[in-house]
Parts: C-alpha cells; structure tokens; sequence
C-alpha cells in the first residue's frame, strides 16, 4: 500500500473569517455517501452543501491530481466564503488532504455557532416576525426601519465575560440565541439583521472589524437602500437611540470602528432619516426638513403610531399551587387600532429585568411562587401595560403531623382526637 504523506490545513476562525494556514491534524472521520467530487468546483460544492447541513465531520472523496487539488484547496472554500450568513455559522475547524494509493480525500472538521435544528428553528422564527412587523405597502426604508427597531426592541446585549472564541460565547452569540433569550452579542445582532433583512428581500453585508482603541473584535452591517449603501450597529443602536443607524463610513471610521473596506461598496451618502417612516416626500428633490428623530414638516403620509396598545392575557396549564411544572401556553389577545402588528413579551418573577420574545411554550420547572409578566409591543414601539399572573409549584411533602388523643393507651371511655398540627 502506497501512502502519501498527508498535507493538513486547519482553519483558524476569528468571529467569522476563516484564516488557512497549513497544519497538522490527524483524525478519523467517517466517509459520506455521495459520489466523488471530479473536479475543484465539486469539492467546493460539497463542502458548502455539508456546512449548510450542519454536518461537522465529513469525507469529500476525490478523482484527481492530488497535487492540483493541494495547489488550489483555498477554492474548496469559495462557495461558503461567498455566502456571509453560512460562512459566519462556523466558529472553528480542521481538516486536510489525503492521497492514499491514488485515493485523494478531503478530511474536514467544523464547529458551528449554532446547531441545524436551532438554524431552521431561526429560518421558521424570522417570516413570522416579519408577517407582524412588515405590510406590502412599505418602502424599503420603513422595512428596514421596522426590521431594526423590532430587533432593538426585543434583543438585549449579554456580556458574559468570557473570550469572543469560547464555547460559552459562541452559545450566545448567534440568531437563535436573540430569537429565544433576547439575548446575544454583536455577532448574533448583525447575523439576525442580515437575515431578516435577507428574507424581506433587502441587500446587506456582514461586517467584521474592530473596536477601537483595543477594545476587540466587533461585527455591524451595511445595508443597501435605494441604490445607496449605508452602514449600520444595530448592537450600539441598542443603547444609542440609533445613533449608528444608516451612517457613512467616514462616520462609522470617526466613531471607533476599524475595518477592512476595500472588498465593500462604497457607502458617502447622508440618509435621510424622515423616510424611515415615509414622512417625506419620495421624490428625490424634496426639500422637507426632517428632525433626527425622524418628522417631517412635509408630506403628512407618517405610518407612526402613537397608539396605546392592549395588555396581553397569559394562559397557564394550571393556576394556584401544584406540584407540575409550570408552563405559559400562550400570550396574545391585543390589539392597536392603528398598526394592528403585536409581538409579545415576558418576564418571570420581576420586571426589572430583559424583556424576552415570546414565541412557543415556556416551562418553569422551578419551585416556589412564580409571577409571570406579558406586555405587547406593536411595530413602532409602543408597549401596552403589564399583564400578570401568579403560580406555584411545590414538590415538597409537609412532614407528618402531631396527633392530640384526648387519652393514650387502652381505656374504657371514649378517646376524643384533641388536635392534628403541623410538626414544627
């Protein structure tokens, strides 16, 4: 049997990009069932269609020159380089050539960010919130403007103190997690972002950089309106009353973002913050005056919506003390005369806390007295009153009683039961 020596790469991933260089790894992976690829472009097709799945382990069998396929293994990558969401799915891998008595082989090994079920959990999630918060009258602006303030709305920034490659980060900083905890960090904001923007057919970019002075790695979008580029930090936004929102790159460059702009499109328009309501004028010569938070001396045509919007009822599969977990089967009932677009939310045991999406049943399998809080929030923001209601859950058996006996022992009178209490 005639073996080749194995030249190994491993890809070194650092938020999303991946980094090759040549390594050595040695593991055994088991072969998946499909044909072999002939030629580069195969090999390439491959892979994508594995990463796609989820797959983390898997063989790519190969009919060819291994010294051609070692020259040009950067293409394996191409067509997941090309797909920014996918690409940023994969937080490590590893993996190499093998040319085996004429057998050649490609041997790869991914971590991912997030799971396939959590993925298409995210594919199913994002048209239903769109179905809310979207209308088939909209602009381009104002679905880009809804699809960011739901998200501004609904997802808060979890720093978890650990190192941005770790296993525990990388648990929080996907889609799946800001769709199911509200909460994640920039990665999962601007992957969110970008496929929301992706499903209601709007281009984007994720973008990966840098925080400056020193601050670490950080990831934002650009997102292309009307022919016109424009960049945005929808994890700033959070806290910023969307100070990053639609920006130019000088500004972006001026206010401590460090990236690597050479691939991107061009992005030196000024937006004009009064359509992102539709406030203004469409055509482009308007000359309407608009504040920055978005009014507008002109058209009168804003979709803004100052309506007080409902509180939500919130149904339980049982109420009072019980020894079954406790499970909040639904939250709905609201209303809003004017956007009639509800999203819920809650909160268990406080208020002070992070609002969370609500989507599917949540169970509360810990013991003691729960409150659970709901409140609805409309497209433009508006959030109605609390909602609560209150359950228990007690696994606990009282310890056995004190029985009073009005006599103890045999007697020939009547015993009278004194008293039954609680052994204290």
């Amino acid at each position: 049997m005639k073996i080749t020596v194995s030249k190994f790469f491993k890809k070194v991933i650092a938020i999303t990009l991946c980094s090759l260089i040549l390594f050595p790894v040695f593991s055994s992976i088991a072969l998946a069932d499909v044909a072999p690829a002939t030629t580069i472009a195969e090999v390439a097709q491959q892979y994508y269609n594995n990463v796609a799945d989820g797959i983390t382990n898997f063989t790519i069998d190969y009919i060819g020159d291994y010294n051609t396929l070692m020259s040009e293994y950067p293409q394996v990558f191409a067509l997941v380089d090309a797909d920014e969401y996918l690409k940023n799915t994969i937080t490590a891998g590893s993996g190499g050539i093998t040319d085996t008595n004429g057998n050649v082989s490609v041997i790869c090994s991914e971590t991912y960010n997030m799971t396939i079920d959590e993925e298409n959990y995210v594919s199913t999630r994002i048209p239903q919130i769109l179905s809310q918060i979207i209308t088939p009258d909209m602009t381009q602006d104002q679905m880009e403007f809804a699809i960011h303030t739901w998200i501004v709305n609904n997802v808060s920034y979890i720093d978890n103190g650990q190192d941005e490659n770790s296993a525990v980060n990388q648990s929080y900083n996907n889609p799946y997690s800001a769709l199911t905890t509200g909460e994640t960090e920039c990665l999962g904001y601007s992957m969110l972002f970008y496929k929301m923007l992706e499903t209601a057919g709007i281009e984007s970019h994720i973008v990966l950089g840098n925080v400056n002075p020193g601050n670490g790695g950080h990831a934002w979008n650009m997102v292309q309106i009307d022919g016109n580029w424009y960049y945005t930090d929808v994890t700033w936004d959070a806290t910023t009353q969307n100070e990053f929102y639609n920006e130019t790159a000088s500004f972006f460059s001026s206010h401590e973002h460090v990236w690597d702009a050479t691939s991107l499109p061009v992005a030196d328009t000024v937006y004009d913050t009064s359509k992102e309501t539709g406030s203004s004028s469409s055509s482009s010569s308007s000359s309407s005056s608009s504040s920055s938070s978005g009014s507008s001396s002109g058209s009168s045509s804003s979709s803004s919506n100052t309506a007080t919007v409902s509180a939500p009822s919130i149904t339980l599969n049982r109420t009072g003390w019980g020894t079954s977990n406790i499970i909040i089967q639904g939250i709905n009932g609201s209303s809003d005369s004017q956007s009639n677009r509800i999203s819920y939310q809650y909160q268990i045991d406080s208020t002070s806390g992070v609002w969370k999406p609500f989507s599917s049943p949540i169970t509360v399998s810990t013991t003691g007295n729960h409150t659970i809080y709901a409140v609805a929030v409309d497209s433009a923001g508006n959030m109605s009153s609390i909602s609560s209601v209150t359950a228990g859950r007690d696994t606990t058996a009282p310890s056995k009683p004190i029985i009073t006996l009005s006599n103890t022992g045999w007697v020939n009178t009547s015993v009278t039961i004194n008293n039954i209490a609680l052994n204290r």
